[in-house]
């Protein structure tokens, strides 16, 4: 019979954990932590203890969905890891910058980090290939079908489902229907009535207003800070929203809608912004064209990259421009 434990991430934000049995074997979907310094950052990871974990499926690379796989691995470490190929290359830039936090708290805080760099480079050996849009049988898992579906939200970001013999269920990940200038919106995986849907609300209590709309008042405020003769700071979330603000920003200038400042981009939105243009095939079908052509989409003419801290204080100390850095919270990075 199909059984569901939910780990972590069922009454909260953070720790994305889900176990789930079908035809007599367990799979695990996501192993992420909170982001909260003040509560535990890992999932129940005890209630994996005895069960016969035969493979572990990633919806998308943020840190509150895999930050804890590392951990996941040590228990069992041979069991394959499947995440779509956009997936896999963002773990690997995601996973080494919270190693970097971790190692600095340990020097200045004296916090124990969570895992070692070895742990996540065995971790990374065992990641294998999910391709999107097929109905998918794996040889660790028989009995059990599997399909992934692209889940908006971010580049690489899937939506599962399963079925078996005992049961059906999708797991949405975290999904966005509407269109985002990196991504195209959510596809639902094509499992007719299944006995369960497990579906991210992190935001399912409010309406949302008009996209184009806030982008366009996100840009003009923007705008009116550099007009006032500051620098303006957008500190945005690494992976998904510094890209999409990037575009945005350009955008705005290109039509005239605001008028040209230098953008310069620091943090770890840098390198996430060079993964983004290996993995085309993860992205916007205008997007996937202009890099497929040879353009840069995320570097033109008014963006440049902050390389060290000499060039940080030297922006700093010149004309307005507008400045995009992680942390999104403000409590790492260049950005704090």
């Amino acid at each position: 019979m199909m059984q569901v434990v939910f780990l972590g991430g069922a009454s909260g934000v953070g720790a994305s954990c889900l176990a789930i049995q079908l035809a007599d074997q367990w799979i695990v979907v996501d192993a992420g932590v909170r982001v909260d310094r003040k509560s535990d950052p890992l999932p129940d990871l005890a209630l994996l203890e005895g069960k016969d974990v035969r493979a572990i499926f990633v919806t998308h690379a943020h840190a509150d969905h895999i930050g804890a796989l590392p951990l996941v691995h040590q228990a069992f470490p041979t069991i394959p890891i499947f995440a779509s190929r956009a997936t896999g290359l963002l773990m690997e830039v995601m996973l080494s910058d919270a190693l970097k936090i971790m190692n600095r708290r340990a020097m200045e805080e004296m916090e124990l980090p969570l895992y070692p760099e070895a742990l996540v480079a065995g971790m990374l050996n065992r990641v294998r290939p999910l391709p999107v849009g097929e109905n998918l049988t794996f040889p660790e898992l028989p009995g059990v079908t599997v399909h992934a579906s692209r889940a908006g939200h971010i580049a690489g970001a899937v939506s599962l489902g399963f079925k078996a013999a005992d049961g059906s269920l999708v797991v949405s990940g975290d999904v966005s229907i509407t269109p985002q200038r990196t991504v195209p919106g959510a596809l639902p995986p094509p499992l007719t009535e299944p006995d369960l849907l497990i579906l991210e609300s992190t935001y399912g209590t409010r309406l949302h207003p008009n996209r184009q709309a806030e982008e366009l008042r996100l840009a003009q405020a923007v705008a009116e800070g550099i007009a006032r003769g500051g620098h303006t700071l957008i500190p945005c979330f690494a992976l998904g929203r510094g890209q999409e603000l990037l575009l945005l920003l350009q955008a705005a200038q290109e039509k005239g809608q605001i008028p040209a400042f230098p953008i310069y981009v620091d943090g770890l939105v840098r390198r996430v912004c060079s993964t983004y243009m290996l993995l085309p095939e993860a992205l916007s079908p205008v997007l996937q064209r202009q890099i497929r052509k040879g353009y840069l989409p995320f570097s033109g003419s008014a963006v440049t990259f902050v390389r060290d801290e000499r060039e940080r204080e030297r922006l700093l100390a010149g004309p307005p421009a507008c400045i995009i850095s992680s942390s999104g919270m403000l409590t790492g990075g260049p950005s704090a």
